[in-house]
């Protein structure tokens, strides 16, 4: 997808999404694929501005996914993905914990036996450890996040070798 194609891209979901005004059903679906359009050309032209716009629609999203809502864990999933990769980018330690904390409460809204669960549990595990700042979180093993993410990863080994 080259630039034009990606502007155009946005453009019709902008657009979309004024078919969509607050409070209409569909909204979170439009908002969810704006973040993901938006999200796609920030990883072929690397625009942080589409990162954060991209962050911001899906917050939005999320918050028309409230608890119960059937597409809250994908939500979460996105915003999480989003926000970890802020955290590659400019490496703020808040976006490290958010991207966790959105992964940690995906992972309960797909228990054993959901199409998502692995998916969801190998996000939680590797997001704190992908980084050199995870990394070295992780090798101190004093972190919160670190020991958690440490749990998460071998239970996750212990499923496949189970499985």
């Amino acid at each position: 997808m080259d630039d034009l194609d990606a502007a155009a891209v946005i453009t019709s979901h902008r657009k979309a999404l004024t078919l969509c005004p607050p409070g209409h059903p569909n909204r979170s679906y439009s908002l969810m694929n704006l973040a993901d359009a938006l999200y796609t050309r920030f990883e072929k032209l690397g625009r942080m501005e589409d990162l954060e716009d991209a962050i911001s629609s899906d917050r939005e999203a999320l918050t028309l996914c409230p608890p119960g809502h059937p597409n809250r864990c994908y939500s979460l999933m996105n915003l999480a993905n989003a926000v970890y990769t802020r955290f590659e980018q400019l490496g703020r330690m808040e976006d490290l914990e958010d991207a966790v904390s959105s992964h940690r409460e995906a992972l309960t809204l797909c228990p054993p036996g959901h199409p998502n669960h692995s998916y969801s549990l190998m996000n939680l595990a590797i997001a704190p450890l992908s980084s050199w700042a995870g990394w070295k979180i992780w090798k101190t093993r004093s972190h919160p996040t670190a020991k958690h993410s440490l749990s998460v990863l071998l239970a996750t080994q212990l499923v496949s070798i189970n499985s």
